[in-house]
């Protein structure tokens, strides 16, 4: 950045969705698409469902299930909460594309479409869930696809994982060829160096090994997901998403409704950025 190296980006995370492609030959493109699917795919709904569950929520109070969330409701038309942006995201809360994306998880809880503890569920347990059979499709990390296609980790589903962008809307737009809107948010993982190490000649050595191609290549090989760019995250990230999740996880755990939720969301997302 502005010429000097600050670190090594060496990993990036995207939201995708996973789902059971023996059982869905075609994911759906849209949210709509997504919740009908996954009412087909549970018991209740469907007596002759080969899952008990449509899908996952991942609903344990977290910032990162918050993230998850986030890529569904900015497919769904709303506003991430990207650099810059945050106080437009904020104000976008109450506004339908994020009332929208809440009640579908609301919903799937529900109405008992998501497993009846998913509202303890976080990256581990969703993938736990995948692999057992019980559901039929799920938002997650994009680390996990290894996982879930390993065979001796997941026997049951490891040959049938199918990977799809997260389902969104069919906008009314100017460019023809965006018939529907997927998104997902993106961040990096990587190395620095402490500017407190005893070993800063041979850390920075390791770096620039990083950075070539060959490093790049064997780690991609080895389970990493090195990215082709860097980006720079805006510190006040973690809180936004920490506060998002306190609000919208107290909607889909039932404990006050999704127009209070995004309502309070607002609220105290608008007094941090206020400090900022």
């Amino acid at each position: 950045m502005d010429g000097k190296l600050y670190g090594i980006p060496t990993d990036v995370n995207v939201h995708v969705l996973i789902y059971r492609r023996d059982l869905i030959p075609n994911p759906p493109e849209t949210i709509d698409e997504m919740v009908e699917i996954a009412r087909k795919f549970t018991r209740k709904f469907n007596p002759n469902s080969p899952t008990e569950y449509g899908y996952i929520v991942s609903g344990k109070t977290s910032l990162y299930n918050a993230m998850l969330w986030e890529s569904l409701m900015a497919s769904a038309g709303g506003t991430p909460f990207e650099l810059g942006r945050e106080l437009e995201a904020v104000e976008n809360l109450t506004k339908p594309a994020a009332k929208k994306a809440l009640e579908v998880y609301v919903n799937f809880i529900k109405e008992g479409i998501s497993p009846p503890d998913s509202i303890t569920y976080e990256y581990a347990e969703a993938n736990a869930a995948f692999q057992a059979g019980e559901a039929a499709m799920y938002i997650q990390w994009n680390a996990a696809i290894r996982e879930l296609r390993d065979k001796e980790k997941s026997p049951l589903v490891w040959n049938e994982v199918g990977i799809a962008p997260i389902p969104g809307i069919r906008p009314i737009s100017v460019i023809p060829t965006l018939t529907v809107l997927h998104r997902s948010r993106a961040h990096y993982l990587g190395f620095s160096i402490n500017k407190a190490s005893l070993h800063k000649k041979e850390a920075f050595k390791f770096l620039a090994y990083l950075t070539t191609t060959r490093a790049m290549l064997d780690y991609l090989k080895n389970g990493g997901l090195p990215p082709m760019r860097s980006i720079f995250v805006n510190p006040e990230v973690l809180s936004i998403y920490d506060t998002l999740a306190k609000h919208i996880s107290a909607a889909w755990s039932g404990v006050i409704g999704v127009d209070e939720a995004l309502s309070n969301a607002q609220k105290e997302l608008r007094e941090l950025l206020r400090k900022k």
